[in-house]
């Protein structure tokens, strides 16, 4: 299977733009912070000292 980079590029903002971010860094930092911030938070023990 061959893909162009052209193609690549399309598709990646395609998900971009369904995502509503323009970089892939915002794309990471959205799918942190909206999907693994709030799971892990979620299974997070604190532990107070002092």
């Amino acid at each position: 299977m061959h893909l162009s980079p052209h193609t690549v590029r399309d598709h990646i903002k395609a998900v971009f733009e369904k995502v509503g971010v323009s970089s892939r860094g915002e794309l990471v930092g959205k799918l942190f912070t909206e999907y693994y911030a709030p799971l892990a938070e979620k299974n997070m023990t604190r532990v107070h000292t002092g």
